[in-house]
């Protein structure tokens, strides 16, 4: 085998492990949601499981704004200087590009058109999950099921599960060395 179709290989190795490390951690949490419903009843796990599924769904939510903010971006990426360049020059003097015509004035209100945009702030998913985490917080003081403690559990077990995914992805890594 030639390198090219060892390295597809690790990608693929490595996507395998990724899904299944984030499947693990994910019924590792879902295990300790059960085992709260069994020890403390069914407001527990309404609230724990409330909290975790609306804070996973805006994570997703945002990540796949961001990530369509980003394709759309890469995709119509026009060479333009990145934010600290227009910060640090704002016409445009110190490019090699530019001689000492009228370059520099034109380039400056070309950028200062271009307004600036929150289509990963404002996606869809991002605001239809912030929807459906509303209707699950309303659904649970209507039925007067909420617990104010157990819901804001909830919603910090998706960002610990990343953050457990991270520490645990680094150090199968590590073991495995640079790839």
């Amino acid at each position: 085998m030639n390198r090219a179709t060892n390295i597809k290989l690790i990608k693929m190795m490595m996507k395998t492990i990724n899904i299944r490390l984030s499947a693990a951690i994910f019924a590792l949490v879902q295990i300790l949601f059960a085992a709260l419903f069994f020890w403390g009843g069914a407001v527990w796990f309404l609230n724990l499981q409330a909290g975790f599924f609306g804070s996973f769904l805006i994570i997703i939510g945002s990540f796949l704004g961001y990530k369509k903010m980003v394709n759309y971006k890469v995709s119509t990426y026009d060479n333009e200087p990145d934010m600290i360049d227009k910060m640090e020059d704002p016409y445009d003097i110190w490019s090699d590009e530019n001689e000492l015509s009228g370059d520099a004035d034109k380039n400056a209100s070309k950028n200062a058109a271009k307004p600036a945009t929150l289509k990963g702030f404002f996606s869809p998913y991002r605001i239809a999950s912030y929807m459906l985490f509303f209707v699950l917080f309303l659904l649970l003081v209507k039925s007067g099921n909420f617990a104010v403690i157990l819901f804001l559990t909830g919603i910090t077990c998706a960002p610990l599960s990343v953050i457990l995914y991270e520490a645990a992805r680094s150090f199968l890594f590590s073991l495995g060395g640079k790839i």
